[in-house]
């Protein structure tokens, strides 16, 4: 089973930013400011679930990510 240490800094960057990015972008589908924070919310709460009950070491790992950088006014690149 892969784990942090199979990737490269740059690689597990992109996996980090994935993780909140797809999260980011499901908040902000819905116009609704109300429902965006609740769908933050939810994200928020099911990381913080998996990094203590994530079914791998990986899932454990990726979920303890703070901070990626990745927001609305975050360049796309």
């Amino acid at each position: 089973m892969a784990t942090k240490a199979d990737f490269t800094e740059e690689e597990w960057k992109s996996l980090e930013r994935g993780i909140t990015g797809t999260g980011m972008l499901v908040s902000v589908a819905d116009p609704g400011l109300m429902d965006s924070f609740g769908e933050t919310s939810a994200l928020a709460k099911y990381l913080q679930s998996q990094r203590v009950a994530g079914a791998t070491k990986l899932m454990r790992e990726l979920s303890g990510t703070h901070g990626t950088g990745f927001g609305v006014t975050a360049n796309p690149d």
